[in-house]
């Protein structure tokens, strides 16, 4: 059994481990309205940046709080003139030794800026210098992150959500008491997401070269998460964009064996996903949804009715996403966990 697919298997296992400490992600929650933070910066590296979109996405829809889902490296080379006592920089590294991270963090923490780190690692260099930290112990062998963008997703919602509460916004108490459900909701998407064992055979038996993500609020999280396992597992061209980007030009590329995949999410962007869904079928083209809604379950693709807030779903909601990369890798004849190029994390920038 390949290292990516069991690691896939123990997600719901990993999101006890983050559950179990969620005291913790309360106790700095509550720090950063102590602090009377006004902006919040969460950074991170290829899946951990990608973290950063989701895990934020409540702040973003229900607060009025700055927040900026940014790559490390753009964070501290173009947005640090905007750190100072107010603001609270969240790094995110299944290591805790990312270069870029690590950077990120000592440079806000000389602007004054409030410091946390979220990690798989409970031993990571990335704690030692930060102010407040939140670590549980996940470990994966393959290079390829799975289980550990689930758990830091989860840590980082749990964030935002007890955020909310603290400040006494009522959408806060409502995601707090969701938050529980996250694991088992998880062992839910993931029996249902073995579908995608089949849907990635046919897509390899009918020539499919490349594919386009799409998605709009966390859903568009998912989808850049969705996008790199392709590129990464099985060196596939991928692309990501926000739902209705599509229409402004990759529209083109329909016909060109190029796989659509939509994520579909119950909540504010479903009507307009689903009327791209619609636009795109009357051209011609089938695309692979993934979807929570019934609203949608008659399209190809993956139908899970998860019953959680758009904002929370991204943890869970991946997995159908992580699988059918891997069964798509694995029908070209592809070792996922011998990524070329790749390593468990760059030490150095």
């Amino acid at each position: 059994m390949h290292h990516m697919y069991r690691e896939i298997r123990e997600t719901p296992e990993a999101l006890l481990k983050v559950k179990r400490k969620m005291e913790e992600i309360r106790e700095i929650a509550e720090n950063l309205v102590e602090k009377g933070i006004k902006r919040i910066f969460a950074v991170g590296c290829g899946t951990s940046y990608y973290i950063a979109v989701g895990g934020l996405y409540p702040l973003i829809k229900y607060s009025n709080i700055d927040v900026y889902p940014l790559p490390s490296s753009e964070f501290f080379l173009n947005y640090l003139n905007k750190v100072d006592s107010k603001a609270a920089v969240v790094g995110i590294s299944r290591s805790g030794s990312t270069a870029e991270t690590l950077e990120a963090l000592k440079r806000a923490n000389r602007r004054g800026g409030l410091t946390i780190a979220i990690s798989c690692n409970e031993e990571a260099e990335m704690l030692e210098i930060v102010d407040k930290s939140f670590a549980v112990k996940v470990e994966e062998k393959s290079i390829i992150m799975t289980k550990s963008f689930s758990t830091m997703s989860y840590a980082l919602s749990c964030l935002s959500a007890h955020y909310l509460k603290e400040i006494e916004i009522e959408e806060g108490k409502i995601l707090v008491g969701e938050l529980e459900k996250i694991p088992d909701v998880s062992k839910i998407t993931l029996e249902k997401g073995e579908v995608a064992r089949e849907f990635a055979k046919k897509f390899v038996e009918e020539g499919i070269r490349g594919f386009i993500y799409l998605g709009s609020g966390p859903a568009y999280a998912l989808a850049l998460e969705g996008s790199l396992k392709i590129k990464e597992t099985s060196y596939s061209m991928s692309e990501a964009m926000p739902t209705l980007e599509f229409r402004h030009g990759p529209m083109a590329l329909l016909g060109e064996k190029i796989k659509l995949v939509i994520i579909a999410l119950e909540g504010d962007t479903l009507e307009v996903t689903l009327r791209l869904i619609q636009e795109v079928k009357e051209k011609g083209h089938a695309p692979f949804v993934l979807t929570n809604s019934d609203k949608a379950a008659e399209v190809e693709g993956i139908y899970i009715p998860v019953g959680l807030n758009e904002t929370l779903t991204v943890p869970v909601m991946i997995t159908p996403l992580q699988l059918l990369a891997y069964y798509y890798c694995v029908s070209k004849g592809l070792n996922p966990d011998k990524p070329r190029h790749l390593v468990k994390y760059v030490g150095r920038f």
